[in-house]
């Protein structure tokens, strides 16, 4: 009987307040705080790499720093570093959709406001162009958009069979592709892809 008193007493008004009172609480959070977060515990089970094998790494977008639909040239202490999108391939920009493709990525990692979350066994280096997997913070409702399956999902890209193997997120990715197979979205509605 208690209970139901106590469950009476709490109106919808009520409930939407305390809702309101922790999301608020839960957005406090700050972007050095998401550091802590550990990605091992979403890598894939059946991915070859051991736990704690991948990093993120915090960058930002540099200025005009999507060269293509799978290309970024990312920026950390003044050094700029370029990287593709690991396990996907994205239409040039001379081919059909290759335009469209670098323009949604830009659409997409705009987002984060040029904030980005690198994903990678090691930190990308200005000598050579990383494969990685990016994430683009968001920061409502403390959500992220994988960059490299939202791509795949959107018909955007293909995934890449000789790299998508060393992807920590390559389930993700696999079921983002045949998403966009499904829904004949983007690449997959050209009758040249058929």
């Amino acid at each position: 009987m208690a209970k139901s008193k106590l469950f009476s007493r709490l109106n919808p008004t009520k409930l939407i307040a305390i809702f309101a009172w922790v999301l608020v609480g839960m957005s406090a959070l700050t972007f050095a705080e998401m550091a802590l977060y550990d990605p091992s515990s979403q890598q894939d089970s059946s991915s070859p790499q051991t736990e704690n094998q991948n990093r993120r790494w915090y960058y930002s977008l540099a200025e005009d720093g999507i060269e293509d639909g799978n290309s970024l040239i990312i920026t950390a202490d003044n050094t700029e570093m370029r990287v593709k999108l690991c396990g996907i391939n994205a239409p040039d920009l001379e081919e059909p959709l290759g335009i469209e493709a670098k323009e949604h990525l830009q659409i997409l990692a705009s987002q984060g406001r040029g904030r980005l979350i690198v994903i990678s066994p090691s930190q990308p280096t200005p000598d050579q162009v990383a494969a990685v997997e990016v994430i683009v913070p968001l920061e409502q409702d403390n959500d992220e958009i994988h960059l490299n399956s939202r791509m795949l999902a959107d018909g955007m890209a293909r995934l890449k069979p000789e790299e998508i193997g060393s992807c920590a997120y390559k389930n993700q990715s696999t079921v983002a592709e045949n998403l966009a197979k499904e829904n004949e979205t983007g690449l997959w509605a050209a009758p040249s892809v058929q």
